[in-house]
């Protein structure tokens, strides 16, 4: 792994806990900024901009749904729900932003059988994320925890195998085979 690839890595924690730690002080500006610099610096990095660019929208859009869902189906309630109470916050957008900057190295790191390590990282640690950000006062499950846990498991285990085979495909033009690089 090069030195870029573990800095974006840990740039994307840091962004994690500014976006938990802002929201469950009421801020969402700690969040989006950091998100927005780490964002900024991948593109900035790219050797493709262009499809950079749409996996970072993409990611971002795909997130905005699924957190809306989560939202307006009574599973989530966010500790700071700008701009408003009724979709997925700006910060947790941002966050979804920031996580597609992840996915070339994660990609690489799976290695053969992407697929289907992508969609068991993403049914246990999806979760597991949201556990955490709970534990840290930036979002509440609103009805009882296996419900709420079992649609985010359901929303990454499809979402994370999907953006790692758009982002191969964008970038590499070859979907979920492991890089040669």
């Amino acid at each position: 792994m090069t030195r870029l690839a573990l800095l974006k890595l840990v740039m994307f924690q840091i962004v994690w806990l500014s976006c938990a730690i802002g929201a469950a002080q009421g801020w969402s500006w700690p969040g989006i900024v950091t998100a927005a610099a780490l964002v900024a610096s991948h593109l900035a990095s790219a050797p493709q901009w262009r499809p950079a660019a749409m996996t970072v929208l993409a990611t971002g859009t795909l997130g905005f749904i699924a957190e809306s869902l989560l939202v307006t189906t009574g599973l989530l309630r966010y500790s700071t729900a700008w701009p408003t109470e009724t979709l997925a916050p700006a910060w947790i957008v941002a966050l979804w932003l920031a996580f597609a900057t992840t996915l070339e190295t994660t990609r690489r790191l799976l290695g053969s059988n992407p697929l289907a390590k992508s969609t068991l990282l993403g049914l246990v640690l999806g979760p597991l994320s949201y556990l955490a950000g709970e534990r840290l006062g930036a979002l509440a499950f609103s009805q009882s925890l296996w419900p709420s846990y079992l649609a985010i498991a359901m929303v990454w285990g499809f979402a994370y195998p999907g953006l790692l085979a758009l982002e191969g495909r964008l970038t590499q033009g070859n979907g979920l085979q492991p890089s040669r690089q």
